[in-house]
C-alpha cells in the first residue's frame, strides 16, 4: 500500500495551492509539473495533520 505525502506550494509567503501524492514517483511528477506551471513557487512537504488544517482553513475562506 503506497504511502500518502501531503504538499503545500507558495508563492510570494501566500499559500497556492494544496496538494497530495501517494508514491514517491507520482509525487515527484506532481513536484516537476507544478513547479513548471509556477517555476517561482516553493513546494514543501508538510504534516497530515498540517495538511488537513490548512484544507479545512481553506475551505472556511471559500
Amino acid at each position: 500500500m503506497a504511502r500518502i505525502r501531503y504538499f503545500k506550494s507558495e508563492l510570494a509567503g501566500e499559500l497556492v495551492e494544496l496538494f497530495e501524492s501517494s508514491h514517491p514517483a507520482r509525487a515527484i511528477a506532481d513536484i516537476s509539473e507544478k513547479k513548471r506551471i509556477r517555476p517561482k513557487a516553493i513546494i514543501s512537504q508538510i504534516p497530515e495533520n498540517v495538511y488537513r488544517e490548512l484544507k479545512k482553513s481553506e475551505a472556511v475562506a471559500k
